[in-house]
């Protein structure tokens, strides 16, 4: 499901945890190789340089082309290497698809809707077969695919709307055709002559009206709005092939073309440059909602069974010098424990070898204070836990201090527990993020 989009933002509810938006755009730049961050209200660069490529290490940008959201993830998509690379909300590496596991070539744009990633395939390299879109799992498992060449050849995006998937084709006809989820030939959604109409349409999505917008890249070149029938309703006129389009919550468009992005207004027809690089490629939204400090990695197992538990409570604001508590439950009992974190993003690697821990912060890391983590020796009922803004209140020169809103922080719950690897065990990882 195409998402609705604002600013980053933080708000607070008054509630026992946090709560704040991550709602960003994100544009492949495949001249500089990476991945481009705007605002989501009003277009402007927030992070020229959010994903970088890794050069050969993990994954490879080639011609990085677009980038989807999936679940709480980004899946970037790239036309030329053929892989598919998988990243956290933050822009931390998951996964890679490659192309010979992926039997992808000359991939194009995707979508993720019915719990399906969809990418357009127009090659016949590594295994593909060519116009067709290729299946996913949310894990990277391919699990089929279905040809479009019913429709025209080739395909260059897919995109969900109104229960059904829209795949627009480079070439031939230009026409965009309409499937099911299982990749069922539907209908024609529009067929254009390439004259009067959108000519080699590239770029597929949806507005909060519920109609389609098309950015065509040959003549004639403009941004083609479309209603639900697939009958053209406007158009609005550029003088540079257009890449991408996407409308952004203040009604704006974002347009990306062989030059530039910049945000079109369509009451005064007037088109504002933000961005400047050849290699301007699709533009998405991505809202990872509004939730509080998030759990992640895997907590060991104490020698007496305890699993514990790692929270947040209250909200994390950069103006408040108390209010937000980090809590490690479940803990044996009167054991000796801390808490650290770390602004470096997550981890996840073995404590210890032969143990159940994970350290779940990436280094360096700071440590909090030491505290007897009460309860009763021998049972689970033991707990760790700081106020963390006050922590930091008192520590001015603490790992990350002064903080700023926006800023990412990891957490995680360290105590001894001698039988164990280490003589220690770790909790699972806390990830907040500060609000203002």
């Amino acid at each position: 499901m195409q998402p609705r989009f604002l600013t980053l933002a933080a708000a607070c509810i008054a509630t026992s945890s946090a709560v704040f938006a991550q709602r960003f755009v994100l544009m492949p730049d495949s001249t500089a190789d990476k991945i481009v961050k705007f605002d989501a209200s009003t277009g402007a660069v927030l992070d020229a340089n959010f994903i970088l490529d890794s050069a050969g290490v993990l994954f490879d940008f080639s011609t990085p082309k677009d980038a989807i959201q999936v679940n709480n993830e980004i899946w970037v998509l790239d036309q030329v290497s053929n892989q598919l690379v998988r990243f956290d909300q933050n822009g931390t590496h998951v996964a890679t698809v490659f192309p010979a596991t992926g039997m992808l070539s000359n991939i194009r744009g995707g979508c993720f809707a019915n719990n399906t990633v969809y990418v357009t395939n127009d090659g016949t390299a590594n295994g593909a077969t060519g116009d067709t879109v290729v299946m996913f799992d949310t894990a990277g498992t391919r699990l089929g695919q279905f040809t479009v060449a019913n429709t025209g050849t080739s395909p260059f995006d897919v995109t969900e709307y109104n229960g059904e998937l829209l795949v627009c084709h480079f070439t031939s006809t230009n026409t965009t055709g309409r499937y099911d989820y299982a990749g069922n030939l539907l209908g024609t959604f529009h067929t254009s002559n390439g004259t009067t109409g959108i000519d080699s349409p590239e770029q597929i999505s949806i507005t909060a009206a519920n109609t389609a917008l098309m950015s065509g890249f040959a003549a004639p070149l403009a941004v083609y709005e479309y209603d639900a029938a697939g009958t053209q309703i406007n158009s609005y006129p550029f003088a540079t092939a257009l890449r991408g389009v996407v409308e952004l919550d203040s009604g704006l468009l974002l347009v990306s073309t062989t030059s530039n992005v910049g945000t079109y207004d369509r009451n005064t027809n007037t088109y504002t440059i933000v961005y400047t690089s050849t290699g301007c490629q699709f533009i998405n939204v991505f809202d990872f909602g509004s939730s509080g400090p998030v759990t992640y990695c895997t907590a060991g197992v104490s020698t007496n069974g305890c699993v514990p538990a790692i929270s947040g409570s209250g909200t994390p604001s950069v103006a408040a010098s108390s209010g937000f508590t980090i809590s490690v439950a479940n803990v044996e009992g009167a054991k000796l424990g801390l808490l650290f974190y770390g602004i470096n993003g997550r981890a996840s690697s073995n404590w210890g070898s032969g143990g159940t821990s994970f350290l779940c912060v990436k280094t360096p890391t700071q440590r909090m204070g030491s505290a007897n983590s009460g309860g009763t020796a021998g049972l689970c009922d033991g707990t760790i836990s700081e106020d963390w803004l006050a922590y930091i209140a008192a520590h001015p020169g603490a790992l990350g201090a002064p903080f700023s809103a926006g800023a990412v922080v990891n957490a995680q719950g360290w105590y001894r527990d001698p039988p164990a690897v280490k003589t220690t065990n770790l909790s699972d990882g806390l990830e907040f993020t500060l609000v203002p």
